[in-house]
């Protein structure tokens, strides 16, 4: 039987899948930095993660918009609902962030000016492993066109 204390943080405000969402997250925005192909990497997200998990603005001025899955071990967790539209998904998440700039930290402007100028649409996927004392590590990490795999997915070939 599973301990299920490994679900959830001792005082119960961050379950287990939160926090294996954030490291894989906090790993490709880490790697995205080291890249030396953007010049600010960020997110769009509210208190409760719920936006765009990253935005990498590029040299020219174009932003790169980044959906992140992660697992440790299993299968990679699939897109669903509105990421299987990538265009209406981002451009839903970026009014939400221009009309509520103070939960999600964006200015309407801002917002507005990664909406004009959207890059490519990547979707990572991101598998975990477990080292030395439980501590996590990137096993694998893979970009894909998030076009693509959603129309993929679309159309069955999972």
């Amino acid at each position: 039987m599973r301990d299920l204390n490994l679900w959830l943080d001792p005082l119960g405000l961050e379950t287990y899948f939160t926090r294996l969402g954030n490291f894989g997250e906090e790993q490709v925005i880490g790697a995205l930095n080291n890249s030396g192909n953007y010049t600010h990497v960020f997110q769009v997200q509210n208190a409760a993660n719920q936006g765009i998990d990253i935005v990498a603005k590029t040299p020219d001025g174009h932003y790169d918009i980044f959906e992140v899955k992660t697992t440790r071990g299993g299968s990679m967790p699939s897109l669903y609902g509105d990421q299987l539209n990538p265009n209406d998904f981002i451009q839903s998440r970026l009014r939400t962030a221009g009309e509520n700039s103070g939960a999600f930290r964006l200015s309407s402007e801002k917002a507005a000016d990664i909406n004009a100028n959207i890059g490519k649409k990547y979707l990572v996927e991101v598998e975990v492993g477990t080292g030395a004392k439980g501590r996590w590590y990137v096993e694998n990490m893979q970009q894909k066109d998030w076009d693509t795999e959603a129309n993929r997915i679309k159309g069955g070939g999972h």
